[in-house]
């Protein structure tokens, strides 16, 4: 069974709650009544060390700084599983 190793948390309008399985490295879905995380799918590289993430309400996007061996931000859709933006963040290698 994998390991759960919650790292951050972002809430949708709608109230949905996303974090990041640093176990598995997936971005998911945890049900706040029961704790219970359900994956999406992968975020396409090894997270390590500290990651954050917020929703921008407005534009219905999750944005993620994420560390893993070189710093970068993320930015998701929910529902379309695809990253629209992968930038790296000057000065952290």
């Amino acid at each position: 069974m994998p390991v759960l190793l919650l790292i951050n948390l972002a809430i949708n309008n709608a109230g949905v709650a996303y974090s990041v399985n640093l176990g598995t490295d997936e971005l998911g879905t945890i049900n706040l009544a029961t704790g219970a995380f359900t994956a999406i799918g992968s975020i396409g590289f090894d997270a390590n060390y500290a990651q954050d993430m917020e929703f921008d309400r407005d534009k219905n996007e999750l944005y993620m700084a994420a560390y893993g061996t070189t710093g970068r931000t993320e930015v998701d859709q929910p529902g379309h599983r695809k990253h629209t933006r992968d930038r790296t963040i000057p000065g952290w290698s």
